[in-house]
């Protein structure tokens, strides 16, 4: 009798340490069937994993770079990619650990994806080639330049982050080795990419929440696309191992540069600290817009970037 009650409490005790685990499989695989994932039509094998990346139209190169938030992909670029195509080449590239490209077990900062973006250009578009970046892209997209200028031709940046992002301290550190652990980092992570906490994120990001249900469904599509090792990537960002200070980097820019901002974006003030950093860029803003201005104003800002690349 003693025997039994020790084995039903070993099963007890083991059932309460897979049943996280179990479920969380399970979210995964729920949203992977209820929010399938388009998947880009081709893979770039490169030496940390395999990277989606779709090509479209004809003309100069243009490569589209998306930020870091949760969920996030090429799929930000919906609504721009058919009408830059039709005047240039348009590359649109799932950054590792994002959309349908490999997530990986690895530390993701600006300087892996300044790698990747400059190893894509080289290696897939095979020249140098004029770019448009978002967010922490074009923060990623900066960082690229510096090390490699010859790669690019003209800069778009949106909404740029790394003007005021501070470094982890042991407190963020702490953070990426908890959101990393198996369980516990599945489990944060399901929670901070559910519908709900996607939607929150998007009206934060955008200046009317109407416009935010066909992202929500991309956004969390993406989020669960490629199952428990999303966690690698997102304690990488939620932890600031990401940020990088790219001040420096928009002094030495010597191309022509073009830096566009939603006029309601939460960040706005740093477009003058960046117009006190350098003369050489020209400047647009997007009324009614936050910081997805080539989202939310997609006309507009398909019209001001085909003009600044003419």
């Amino acid at each position: 009798m003693g025997g039994s009650k020790k084995g039903m409490k070993r099963l007890l005790a083991a059932s309460a340490l897979f049943m996280p685990v179990i479920i969380n499989r399970l979210v995964f695989f729920t949203a992977g069937k209820r929010h399938p994932l388009i998947e880009a039509v081709k893979t770039y094998e490169w030496r940390l994993g395999k990277v989606a990346y779709t090509v479209r139209g004809a003309g100069k190169p243009l490569v589209l770079i998306h930020g870091a938030a949760p969920g996030s992909s090429s799929a930000v670029w919906m609504k721009n990619v058919n009408e830059l195509a039709k005047k240039y080449k348009v590359y649109t590239i799932d950054l590792l650990g994002y959309g349908s490209s490999e997530r990986v077990d690895t530390v993701y900062t600006a300087f892996t994806y300044a790698s990747l973006i400059n190893d894509f250009i080289k290696d897939i578009v095979g020249k140098g080639a004029a770019v448009a970046a978002l967010g922490e892209g074009a923060a990623f997209t900066l960082t690229a330049y510096r090390a490699k200028p010859e790669n690019f031709k003209k800069l778009i940046l949106v909404c740029p982050k790394g003007i005021d992002d501070g470094f982890p301290v042991d407190e963020d550190k702490r953070m990426r080795t908890l959101c990393g652990l198996p369980i516990v980092g599945e489990s944060f992570y399901l929670i901070n990419t559910a519908k709900p906490a996607i939607k929150n994120m998007l009206v934060d990001m955008t200046a009317n929440s109407e416009k935010t249900k066909i992202l929500t469904d991309k956004f969390y599509s993406a989020a669960h696309h490629g199952g428990a090792l999303n966690r690698m990537v997102y304690a990488s960002y939620r932890s600031g191992f990401m940020n990088v200070d790219v001040k420096p980097y928009i002094e030495e820019l010597r191309i022509p540069t073009l830096i566009m901002w939603g006029e309601l974006a939460g960040d706005y003030e740093n477009m003058e600290k960046i117009q006190s950093i350098t003369r050489r860029a020209e400047y647009a803003v997007f009324e009614d817009a936050a910081s997805l201005p080539n989202y939310e104003n997609a006309e507009g800002f398909n019209e001001t970037a085909v003009e600044f690349l003419k």
